[in-house]
């Protein structure tokens, strides 16, 4: 709590550590704050502990609460990338977790290790493709509304299909924080993503038709939410 304490109010005063410059060693302060939340499995949020610290202040000297918050959140980043640096984690894997947060410390640490663990399988590898492939389309998309009556290829009902149980499966293993698991549900849905592009024309002409295509590959590309940004993975 000392230390959080040291950082808000360091921020709040404008000392801010810039580059090699770091009087109040609060990088240190910031590492410790991981490590002792890491060594002791605490599920903690750390923008809890941001704003809590934050209420020994007063409001004069915190001005902008919002802003000094986002500020402090972002200071730990790079803390965060440092740790998952340290454990041997690859760049791309890092990027990938903590472009979905990392407000939770230990669990950002078990993301990361659920996604070294599945990245290098042979059927991980065929549903970035397939996946990739798909993200990209799905930019395009104007919603997540999926309209079952514009379904006419059985290629899109079955993964239609698939993704309404990929999306139940793994919001639950992210529940319980089997990040694993969710990762293993969403890569057997590579068959059926590509099939889906072998048999359909995205890009209907028929506009209702196009739009709900688009927008089933919009949910898939946002099932790995809240584990990692698959996108950010760098294939072999």
């Amino acid at each position: 709590a000392d230390k959080m304490d040291t950082i808000v109010g360091c921020f709040a005063a404008g000392i801010e550590p810039t580059g090699s410059q770091d009087p109040y060693a609060l990088r240190r302060q910031a590492a410790g704050i991981c490590s002792m939340i890491i060594g002791r499995s605490v599920l903690v949020s750390l923008k809890a502990l941001i704003n809590q610290a934050m209420d020994h202040y007063q409001q004069t000297i915190i001005g902008d609460r919002e802003a000094l918050a986002q500020k402090v959140y972002q200071f730990f980043e790079q803390r965060i990338r440092n740790i998952l640096n340290d454990k041997g984690y690859r760049y791309d894997v890092i990027e990938a977790v903590v472009a979905f947060g990392y407000d939770n410390i230990v669990e950002t640490l078990l993301r990361a290790e659920a996604l070294e663990h599945v990245k290098d399988t042979d059927t991980f590898e065929q549903l970035l493709t397939a996946f990739n492939r798909a993200n990209n389309l799905a930019k395009k998309a104007e919603c997540l509304d999926v309209n079952e009556a514009y379904l006419i290829e059985e290629v899109e009902k079955t993964l239609w299909r698939d993704v309404q149980f990929a999306e139940n499966a793994v919001a639950q293993f992210i529940q319980n924080r089997s990040y694993s698991e969710g990762l293993v549900v969403i890569s057997t849905l590579e068959e059926s993503i590509r099939f889906f592009f072998d048999g359909v024309m995205v890009m209907d002409e028929n506009e209702d038709v196009r739009r709900n295509r688009l927008a089933l590959l919009a949910r898939v590309s946002h099932l790995a939410d809240g584990i990692a940004d698959l996108t950010k993975i760098v294939q072999k």
